[in-house]
């Protein structure tokens, strides 16, 4: 068993299954972003594209540092607020993009089944991130400094 964590309820199959998913989102948003620079001449198209990838990439950087970390209390809630807004934001301008990259006589091509993909494992990766956060909370644990609060409701305070 590992420390329960932001990344993982204390099982490693957990852990590897929600780094998978982080991981797999990104590629897929940085392949999604590949099409954007070649379907797309509009700088607005290919910035957005990559502000994108990398605001998702930057997110999921500070996820892995954070949990492979050992933080005080301050610098865990700052660092998850920040690795929420990275997430969020990657999420959003990613949604933006994929609806930009549609025109009415479009076909769906594998730039839109990317991005469609793209989304669905980053708000997969926004969830576990959030069950994790929520498991470790639950728990009374002490976020990241390696102590366990245990906490007894049959013993009086």
């Amino acid at each position: 068993m590992l420390p329960r964590s932001i990344a993982s309820d204390g099982r490693r199959s957990v852990l590897i299954f929600h780094v998978l998913v982080h991981v797999l989102a990104l590629v897929s948003n940085i392949v999604s972003c590949v099409f954007m620079w070649d379907d797309f001449v509009e700088v607005q198209m290919q910035v957005g594209a990559t502000i994108a990838a990398a605001m998702h990439g930057i997110g999921i950087l500070c996820l892995l540092s954070l949990a492979a970390s050992e933080v005080k209390q301050i610098a865990f809630v700052i660092s998850l607020a920040f690795i929420y807004t990275f997430l969020w934001f990657g999420l959003v301008t990613t949604a933006i993009m994929a609806t930009f990259t549609f025109r009415s006589d479009d076909l769906l091509t594998e730039p839109h089944w990317l991005y469609y993909c793209t989304l669905f494992l980053q708000v997969l990766g926004l969830s576990l991130l959030t069950a994790c956060s929520l498991n470790m909370a639950a728990n009374g644990d002490m976020a990241m400094d390696g102590k366990k609060k245990v906490v007894d409701a049959a013993k009086p305070a």
